[in-house]
């Protein structure tokens, strides 16, 4: 039976990003929660995501996060993206432009990079093979502002919930622990 398609509205969404480890196996450590950090830094210059909020467990990770429409994004936008992250003479072809740009703003190819990306990664650091990440990311459009709040407190709890830490605020690998250490909240 084939896969449910992912329901990919056509305007700029507010989404809970959840994906786990393969057979929830306990494999972030300090130091790949702290390279899950770096490369969603590395990856919103890229694509036309705003990071509310995150917390990187040791078997899987939240994001609270905002993906652009293409019509909000201009093509001047992309250009200056495509140069920083390509050769500059790319970024001024036309169907370069769309298509960046749609493959920019999707929540799919965002966390697929993200996930390969971080892979990769991992099984080289380990000395590894096979998958890293258990099924298909869960994503659960939030409505409104209120869904937002909630669901910010909800993954800023998470660390509490599994007894790390006493304070949402004292567990260093979510957006609430980075504020609270006077870094930006949505990385």
């Amino acid at each position: 039976m084939p896969r449910t398609r992912r329901i990919k509205p056509k305007e700029s969404i507010v989404y809970h990003l959840i994906t786990r480890t393969v057979g929830k196996e306990f494999f972030l450590g300090e130091v790949e929660k702290e390279h899950l950090v770096t490369l969603l830094k590395e990856l919103r210059k890229k694509y036309f995501v705003k990071i509310y909020t995150f917390c990187m467990m040791s078997n899987h990770f939240h994001l609270i996060a905002r993906v652009l429409d293409e019509e909000s994004v201009s093509d001047e936008e992309v250009r200056k993206r495509l140069k920083a992250w390509r050769n500059p003479a790319f970024a001024g072809v036309a169907q370069n432009i769309v298509k960046y740009k749609a493959k920019w703003c999707d929540v799919s190819e965002f966390m697929k990079e993200l996930k390969q990306t971080f892979s990769r990664w991992y099984n080289v650091r380990h000395k590894r093979t096979g998958y890293f990440w258990g099924d298909r990311f869960k994503s659960v459009i939030l409505g409104d502002d209120r869904a937002v709040r909630l669901c910010m407190a909800y993954v800023d709890l998470n660390p509490v919930r599994a007894k790390l830490v006493g304070k949402p605020e004292d567990y260093r690998h979510s957006g609430l622990g980075m504020l609270a250490s006077g870094a930006a909240r949505g990385v």
